[in-house]
């Protein structure tokens, strides 16, 4: 938001807050903005004849401001140009919230932040106009709705950037380092990897792998990763006496105690219990 800039109404859940914003009537302008949040932000008509640069970048040039843009966090924005009155919506979201979208919060390339300025995506201006109903005529729900909006929204974001990418930076994983990733998770007898390792044995950059993976398998690592973890838990719970801790620390968690917590997040039951109805269910069989 630039000073004089009037917050109309906004829904705020914490990790995300989502503003109607009213413009300052129009006038020209030169400034320099960085955000403690990252935001994504849309105006219901080009209300900016606007462009801007990446302080942190080597370009000298200004790139044009969309109708719809988006700012990570953190870097200089330098703008300029001419803003008239029309209102605009803002949502400003966290590095969790950016990271479970499968867009990255830091590291952005040049060309990465050149897209941002101007998303070309019609069905994303579609998604914005509904939040901005939803913000100014709140209802029962509202903030379910809006939540559900912005997973949708960003998500979609993250598809966006990734198609617009260079066609070196899309090259989908070999066939081969596919598979030996899949196989490196999935190996119930290994502890689970951390993505640096992971990004070695396919050859590429850790923020390179996110982006592909979610490509090639649909769902993103992180998620990847929980489901098969959940699954090596069940089998070493189930078919082997492996002590707690031992199974925990496989697992890749810090303690037994997290690992408990974890556990009957996703399942409702404790570790313990799981392997004592599993132990029963054996005996009764035979």
């Amino acid at each position: 938001m630039q000073a004089g800039d009037t917050v109309i109404a906004d829904i705020d859940l914490g990790d995300a807050t989502v503003s109607l914003i009213s413009a300052k009537p129009a006038r020209r302008f030169h400034e320099v903005y960085v955000g403690t949040r990252h935001l994504l932000a849309m105006y219901r008509s080009p209300s900016m004849q606007a462009s801007g640069r990446y302080l942190e970048t080597d370009r000298d040039e200004f790139t044009p401001i969309g109708t719809v843009f988006f700012r990570p966090a953190g870097l200089q924005l330098e703008s300029q140009g001419k803003a008239t009155d029309v209102d605009g919506l803002h949502c400003q979201i966290s590095d969790e919230r950016l990271s479970r979208s499968g867009l990255s919060t830091s590291d952005w390339t040049e060309h990465e932040l050149e897209t941002a300025l101007n998303v070309q995506a019609t069905h994303l201006f579609s998604y914005c106009t509904r939040l901005i109903n939803e913000v100014t005529n709140p209802g029962f729900g509202s903030d379910a709705v809006v939540d559900a909006l912005l997973t949708v929204i960003f998500t979609d974001l993250a598809r966006y950037m990734a198609t617009s990418a260079p066609p070196e930076d899309r090259e989908d994983l070999r066939e081969q380092a596919f598979r030996l990733l899949v196989a490196r998770i999935c190996d119930v007898w290994e502890t689970m990897p951390k993505v640096s390792e992971l990004a070695r044995l396919a050859g590429v950059g850790e923020r390179h792998l996110l982006r592909l993976f979610r490509q090639r398998k649909g769902i993103s690592l992180a998620e990847f990763i929980r489901d098969t973890r959940l699954e090596k838990a069940r089998f070493l719970l189930g078919q082997t006496d492996m002590p707690l801790k031992q199974v925990a620390h496989r697992l890749g968690f810090a303690s037994q105690s997290t690992f408990t917590t974890a556990f009957r997040h996703e399942t409702g039951e404790t570790p313990a219990a799981f392997r004592g109805q599993q132990r029963t269910r054996h005996f009764v069989k035979r």
